[in-house]
Formats: C-alpha cells, structure tokens, sequence
C-alpha cells in the first residue's frame, strides 16, 4: 500500500526518511545535517513529497522522496523521484498494485512525466515493468 505522508507524520517517519537519503545519496557528511534540514523544511512546505510503501500487515516496505520540477527551457513540469529505497525486497506484485496511485498524483500535479535516477539494478527493473524507458545516463565528477 503507498501511502503519502501529511505534514504531521513527517516527523513520524523522519528516522526512516533520514535512513532512505543516507542509502541513496552520496551527501558528504560535511554538509549531511544542512540537507536533512532543507529536506525537512520542503517536506514540510509542500516543495517534497515523502511516500511509504506498507504491507497489509502495516510493515515498512520501503520509503521514497519525490519533488516537481519544471524544466525552464521546454516547459515541462515532471515528479522527480528524489530517493527510494526499499528496505526488503520491493516486488513486482507491490509495484503494480501502488504504482497506479503514484501516476494519479502526478496527473493531479498537472506533470507530463516522472523522473527518476539510479545506479540500482532492481529499481532499474522494476522501472521498466511499469513503462519507464531510458532517456539518459547521468555521470558525475567530484572535484
């Protein structure tokens, strides 16, 4: 079950949420504690969206960050998968039940497409059960 997080159960999750950026981001730790709090804050400004995947037994399947954005040369506003880890095997029966909610929310959002990066294989997987394709690779050099 996918669930979005209201103002007042951010801070109900906000461990896990933490957990989830520290997995799936390379935030160096120097500036960790100024991300987590600019995170807090557009959670809690509405600027992010924080998603939990629950099992029917009411257990964390994993949690995930999205944001939208709207890209100023085309125009085009999109949900950006922000971070989504899961923390036990997310499988393709949870995917498709939730997925559909997820897509509401963005045509609610008046997005034209959701985003997303990652270097994991099973996210790249289960991206692709659900009609993602890719568009492009993202490379970064730290300098």
């Amino acid at each position: 079950m996918l669930l979005q997080l209201q103002d007042d159960q951010i801070s109900l999750f906000w461990d896990e949420i933490k957990r989830t950026v520290s997995l799936t981001c390379g935030v160096r730790s120097s500036y960790r504690e100024e991300y987590f709090t600019a995170l807090l804050q557009g959670l809690l400004l509405g600027k992010y969206q924080a998603w939990v995947i629950k099992t029917p037994a009411d257990e964390i399947v994993g949690i995930g960050i999205s944001k939208m954005q709207k890209n100023e040369l085309s125009g085009r506003k999109s949900l950006h998968v922000v971070h989504i880890y899961g923390y036990r095997r997310i499988t393709q029966d949870i995917i498709e039940s939730d997925w559909i909610k997820f897509v509401e929310f963005a045509k609610r959002q008046e997005c034209e497409e959701i985003t997303f990066s990652t270097n994991v294989e099973r996210i790249k997987e289960l991206c692709g059960l659900v009609g993602f394709k890719l568009v492009h690779s993202n490379y970064c050099l730290e300098v």
